[in-house]
């Protein structure tokens, strides 16, 4: 399986920072909800947003990705008790 990428080497600017906009629009924001996402199915479909891909380089193929958000998150939500008793509302 492929997973789609946006390359944003080569795009300009403006389209690379829309693209990133988008990303976190449609990533959830309540803290249990992307870790959710980052531990169940493919976990390594996820990539850093922040990081370029580059298909022929293998230092950029970071497969930890999601390992390490969910492991982020979940030091998060375990460090505040109203965000581990709260119900997502998925904003």
């Amino acid at each position: 399986m492929l997973t789609p990428y946006f390359d944003r080497r080569d795009a300009p600017k403006e389209i690379a920072d829309k693209v990133r906009i988008l990303f976190d629009q449609l990533m959830p924001t309540h803290p249990v909800d992307p870790v959710a996402l980052y531990t169940h199915g493919w976990q390594t479909d996820f990539s850093n947003p922040d990081v370029d891909y580059d298909p022929h380089d293998p230092a950029s193929l970071d497969h930890e990705y999601a390992v390490r958000e969910a492991r982020r998150l979940a030091d998060t939500i375990a460090r505040d008790a109203r965000i581990s008793t709260m119900r997502s509302t998925g904003s």
